[in-house]
């Protein structure tokens, strides 16, 4: 360590001015700066300007894995090793689908449903592990950057997010994965080709989901039922009962997007009705014509109707958007019903849309409205 003294002309006792440690480079230091930070500043503006910054922080950062199209079998065993410090994982596979149980991305897809399932069971094992070790870890790390730099990956975590992005069978990929995201919050399912997919289902596998995004380049049929069964212990789902006496779970939705989804609109509003904390609600081009089997004929949408359900409901939304695909009649109402409804109530805090309020501004950059906070790729 090196140090050289302050001197003035006035007498008194020298100053030591140390020329190799700043406050900053102290990890109490910046752990107390940084608990005046809110986790939205912290997931969205801050930057990693050091290795103790990140070490410091580590507990609060979303460590993501991504896995896309296949990987050698060096890469694929890589990922697996890395699958339980993530909190969030995108499974991506974009390529037209090989033979059955023969292609290589369903013995990847196996391999990710193997490894999370021997997470679980060491989870139920010894639930007190990720405590245990990340008390063994503040024990063990010391100032030296060597340390710095193991101590931020050896951090077992629990899975939170999930962005599944497929070409067909998003329904039957989540299915199999469903016993093992009983700790998911944010899900994103995109899918190429027409499907399937029911939101009950999902909100019966991830009672704690708060964001759930279901896009589709062609249609996307939701089926029935959307509820899920009320649970015996859930502190996060609250239940009511409706007008006919039959229990009706209280899901903890703040963001609903559905792209291309095409439903039945009096089940969907049925589903609104347990949706208390709900504030983004986007149904970007509902589609009216699918495959003849999901639903028979053509369906159709009363956007009055809904608009009217959910004023009703007097949900805070702060984000909105409803539009119905190639129908520009359709989308002009709502254009001006939403004119309407936005002068007539204000700025009140009933109804505070946001400025993709318009269907055709939405279409035009409604990707831009789904910022990515900072995040750490393995």
């Amino acid at each position: 360590m090196q140090a050289t003294s302050l001197t003035s002309t006035t007498p008194g006792p020298a100053v030591v001015a140390n020329k190799d440690i700043s406050p900053l480079d102290l990890p109490e230091t910046l752990s107390r700066i940084l608990s005046f930070v809110d986790q939205t500043t912290l997931r969205t503006s801050a930057v990693l300007v050091s290795r103790l910054w990140l070490v410091t922080c580590r507990y609060q950062l979303v460590r993501e894995l991504t896995w896309e199209e296949c990987f050698s079998y060096r890469g694929e065993a890589r990922i697996l090793k890395r699958l339980p410090y993530v909190s969030r994982l995108c499974w991506i596979v974009q390529t037209r689908p090989s033979p059955l149980y023969t292609s290589p991305e369903v013995k990847a897809f196996k391999s990710l449903v193997q490894e999370l399932k021997d997470i679980q069971e060491r989870q139920i094992v010894s639930p007190s592990a990720h405590s245990e070790h990340a008390e063994q870890q503040e024990a063990d790390n010391k100032r030296s950057l060597v340390c710095t730099k193991r101590s931020l990956v050896l951090i077992p975590r629990t899975l939170q997010e999930l962005v599944l992005t497929v070409r067909l069978g998003g329904l039957e990929r989540f299915t199999t994965l469903a016993p093992y995201l009983f700790t998911l919050t944010e899900l994103r399912l995109q899918q190429f080709l027409e499907g399937t997919m029911q939101v009950g289902s999902i909100l019966q596998a991830c009672p704690h989901l708060r964001v759930l995004h279901l896009t589709a380049h062609h249609t996307l049929n939701l089926l029935a039922p959307w509820h899920a069964p009320p649970l015996d212990s859930d502190n996060l789902a609250t239940t009511t009962t409706t007008t006919d006496d039959r229990p009706q779970l209280m899901v903890p939705l703040t963001t609903l997007v559905l792209e291309n989804a095409r439903f039945i609109q009096q089940e969907f509003e049925q589903f609104l009705s347990s949706t208390p904390h709900l504030r983004v609600l986007k149904l970007i081009k509902l589609q009216k014509v699918g495959h003849p089997s999901t639903f028979a004929g053509q369906i159709q949408y009363d956007c009055s109707r809904l608009i009217n359900h959910l004023q009703r409901l007097n949900l805070q939304l702060r984000a909105f958007h409803l539009s119905v695909y190639d129908d520009p009649a359709a989308n002009a109402a709502i254009e001006e019903m939403m004119t309407m409804t936005t002068t007539s109530y204000g700025s009140s805090s009933e109804w505070n849309f946001a400025a993709d309020v318009s269907p055709t501004a939405l279409k035009r950059g409604h990707q831009s409205d789904f910022p990515q906070p900072n995040r750490v790729s393995l």
